[in-house]
């Protein structure tokens, strides 16, 4: 089973995980990791390192980090040479929440799962209170 970490700055990547499990039940070889400003970047790699060590099956990481570029993102890139992982940025509630379905799917590369968590996340963020726009309930 593909592992999958949640790396941000502070409580969000619990409150993340918390709130997905409200919706989808229990997601196993899931973690989250929140990074405070009191962590150097020594003490934030062991944090992610650490998380990652205790769900890898041997089938892949893949962190999901809030923000492109920031602490979170550059400690999981720094993990990159360690583990066979993919980083995607910009986790949301809709990330999280698709993860078993794209864990169940069949025949994919840890990049392409990657890539359809992204798009999932990306296609749910969306104005929704104009008539020009889809409606907020239509699955994708």
């Amino acid at each position: 089973m593909v592992a999958i970490v949640i790396v941000t700055h502070g409580r969000l990547a619990d409150s993340l995980l918390d709130t997905a499990r409200l919706i989808v039940g229990d997601l196993p070889a899931t973690a989250a990791v929140g990074l405070e400003p009191a962590d150097g970047p020594e003490a934030a790699l062991r944090k992610v390192e650490t998380a990652i060590a205790r769900i890898d099956e041997g089938d892949g990481v893949i962190l999901l980090v809030d923000l492109p570029g920031g602490t979170p993102c550059t400690v999981c890139m720094a993990c990159l040479s360690r583990v066979q992982a993919e980083v995607v940025s910009g986790v949301n509630l809709t990330t999280v929440v698709k993860v078993p379905f794209v864990r169940s799917e069949a025949g994919l590369t840890l990049a392409e799962k990657a890539v359809r968590l992204a798009s999932y996340g990306s296609r749910a963020v969306r104005v929704i209170t104009t008539s020009a726009c889809e409606p907020c309930c239509k699955e994708d």
